[in-house]
């Protein structure tokens, strides 16, 4: 149900995860890191940089939380999804830095200097983070309710 704030937070974060795809990560003095690609000045693409291993777990997290949003009906399960989508977040975040590691190396230690992209991980983090509170809320007056009845 779109209507609660628990499901505009977990669509402001899937929303967040598509703005991934129009930013960078960062930059390597005139190198830029994309998502699926790492372009040099002139806008050839730079080889040797295996720039899949993290979009696998961030891109399953994002289509987790758009699966959890529907999920309002059994608020346990949306809660598991959404504490699963932590962990498939947290490993993005740490194959990110393995990503902007190998880079570095291929690119010659350059100074890297990070991009939109790259907190925007940390912003999906934070709003499931939210809508996981929200949704604990609900939960909690829901047992509530039940035992008045």
């Amino acid at each position: 149900m779109i209507q609660r704030k628990q499901s505009i937070f977990l669509l402001l974060s899937v929303l967040v995860f598509i703005a991934t795809y129009y930013f960078s990560f960062g930059s390597f003095g005139n190198n830029t890191l994309a998502t699926y690609r790492v372009t040099d000045a002139s806008g050839a693409e730079v080889l040797n940089i295996n720039t899949y291993f993290f979009g696998v777990p961030f891109s399953l997290a994002a289509t987790l939380t758009l699966v959890s949003m529907f999920m309002y009906k059994s608020l346990q399960r949306q809660m598991a999804m959404i504490r699963f989508t932590f962990i498939l977040f947290t490993i993005s975040a740490v194959l990110l830095v393995f990503y902007i590691r190998s880079a570095s190396v291929v690119l010659n230690g350059e100074n890297f200097t990070p991009g939109i992209s790259f907190f925007l991980l940390f912003v999906c983090i934070f709003l499931n983070m939210y809508a996981l509170r929200l949704i604990r809320k609900d939960d909690k007056l829901l047992k509530s309710v039940d035992r008045i009845r």
